[in-house]
């Protein structure tokens, strides 16, 4: 019982800090791109390329993580709902939004 309570606090610990990373990462970029506004758009390009290609990768690993951290807490209602939700929220707001305002 002790060895799924460390996996367990081990999956919530690197979703959270995953997600925050993620979170963190795409302010960064936001904040970013307004610096960059008045930057000629060739030499612009390639980098918000890498960018999203950087933060895409993240956003997938958090969402593995959050996966994986439902699956060990399935047994567990109130952390597998809580995770569900924050991960359904990390969907939205950073997966969906652009895609829907910005397309």
């Amino acid at each position: 019982m002790s060895a799924l309570r460390t996996v367990r606090r081990l999956l919530g610990a690197l979703y959270a800090g995953s997600a925050a990373a993620f979170f963190g990462a795409v302010l960064l970029d936001v904040v970013y791109a307004s610096f960059l506004g008045n930057v000629d758009a060739s030499i612009t390009q390639p980098v918000f390329g890498e960018v999203s290609d950087f933060l895409l990768l993240l956003g997938v690993g958090s969402l593995f993580a959050g996966l994986a951290a439902i699956v060990v807490c399935w047994n567990a209602p109130l952390a597998r709902n809580l995770f569900a939700l924050s991960l359904l929220v990390l969907l939205v707001s950073e997966f969906l939004v652009p895609v829907v305002l910005f397309p």
